[in-house]
């Protein structure tokens, strides 16, 4: 995903976007982040960037025995 982030391809089922609006972003975001979230016709999720996404992986990746 964070490489799908990067060239700009979402996949099926999420949508990437811009948002003006400061509570639908992450802590990391300006108006300018490309953000991720679900696909979801009826809510629009809150947003994640690519410095979300990698802190998860980090930590996911650390997390395995």
């Amino acid at each position: 995903m964070m490489e799908l982030l990067t060239k700009r391809t979402p996949p099926v089922g999420v949508i990437f976007f811009r948002t003006y609006n400061a509570s639908h972003r992450c802590e990391h975001a300006d108006a300018e982040t490309v953000l991720m979230t679900w696909d979801d016709e009826y809510f629009l999720g809150d947003g994640r960037c690519d410095k979300c996404l990698r802190e998860e992986y980090d930590k996911r990746r650390v997390a395995k025995p």
